[in-house]
């Protein structure tokens, strides 16, 4: 394997998540879809702001109803976008953990790409991810889903970068963005948490000792589900 294939897996995750999904576009509201998206219409001339635990997925159609009015397909589309998006961050998340330290060089950069490319290309067109991307109600999980992988992907690029404290500010505005996506995103902190003592750090006591501020940090953006 060579370079040409790290590099041209990303398109390959994009015109395959597209070319999935496109189909679904024409279809009509379903399940709640209507009450919903009806709800939510309420909101775009809302004062003064209350802000609850979805209120960024709640933004995001605000934003969708304005730009593409209310047809079904565009909202859809939206969703399969950010359905592609979480699938890129979980291909450089595997791939940069497979490249970790712990490993030893066991794969090479493109071994590393190839493999993260087949976990992600098999997670973004697995049979069950179609309610999430055609249901239009489910942009809950998506959005909670990407930003999930967004946290775990910063985290281990600050473990590989020059630049550390960017990438570990970016996971936090992440994390936070994520609480006010769903609760389930409630568990980010831990397993982010459990994938540095495995994966990282290997034992406890050096994970405190050179990450417990960061860890910390991590467990406060609970304090927005608190609110």
């Amino acid at each position: 394997m060579n370079n040409r294939f790290e590099k041209w897996m990303p398109w390959l995750i994009v015109v395959t998540g597209i070319t999935a999904y496109i189909n679904g576009l024409p279809g009509p509201f379903v399940f709640d879809d209507e009450v919903t998206v009806g709800g939510v219409k309420g909101l775009i001339h809302w004062w003064p702001f209350r802000p609850g635990c979805r209120t960024l997925v709640d933004l995001t159609f605000v934003v969708n109803h304005a730009l593409t009015g209310g047809s079904p397909s565009g909202y859809r589309a939206v969703n399969i976008l950010l359905h592609i998006v979480a699938a890129l961050f979980l291909y450089g998340f595997v791939r940069r953990s497979l490249i970790l330290p712990r490993w030893k060089g066991l794969l090479s950069n493109p071994e590393a790409a190839a493999l993260a490319g087949v976990t992600a290309l098999c997670w973004l067109v697995h049979p069950i991810q179609t309610e999430s991307v055609t249901y239009i109600s489910q942009r809950y999980e998506v959005v909670m889903g990407l930003l999930c992988l967004a946290v775990m992907y910063s985290f281990v690029r600050a473990e590989q970068s020059a630049r550390p404290r960017l990438w570990i500010n970016t996971g936090l505005a992440a994390c936070l963005l994520g609480m006010a996506s769903k609760e389930t995103m409630v568990m980010v902190p831990v397993v982010l948490l459990l994938y540095d003592l495995t994966f990282i750090s290997g034992d406890f006591l050096t994970l405190i000792r050179r990450r417990w501020r960061i860890h910390l940090a991590f467990l406060s953006t609970w304090g927005v589900l608190a609110a």
